[in-house]
């Protein structure tokens, strides 16, 4: 039997990331939720101000999240086999090959979305 390793959010990693970019908390949709009697995160399918109970609880999007946070933002993106193309009402463009990770992709176009002023302030700290 084949066993599924689907990611169902953002890593501890990636969350700390997109954190140190300036995502509100509140705009995520699950938690690495902290157990002091393991001594380690799991994940919670609860929003962030559900699920958050200390200041070791990290939030975590999920897909779904990060894409919505992304078309909210009047972008549009297309998936054409490994190319990832971002654009916004034509005002700008921006494609790169993606392989392994879509989440780290995803990150990547919000970070220079960010650094180039096309993110929506309203979603940053």
């Amino acid at each position: 039997m084949t066993e599924l390793k689907s990611q169902i959010c953002t890593t501890v990693e990636q969350s700390k990331r997109l954190l140190g970019l300036g995502l509100k908390p509140e705009t995520a949709d699950m938690c690495h939720f902290w157990h002091w009697e393991s001594d380690d995160y799991s994940r919670l399918c609860a929003s962030w101000e559900f699920a958050h109970r200390s200041n070791k609880d990290i939030p975590a999007w999920s897909l779904h999240r990060l894409g919505s946070t992304l078309i909210n933002n009047g972008i549009i993106i297309t998936f054409i086999d490994n190319i990832v193309i971002i654009e916004r009402y034509k005002d700008f463009q921006k494609s790169y090959e993606f392989w392994d990770d879509l989440y780290d992709n995803l990150i990547d176009g919000i970070e220079w979305l960010i650094k180039e002023g096309y993110f929506n302030k309203e979603y940053l700290v």
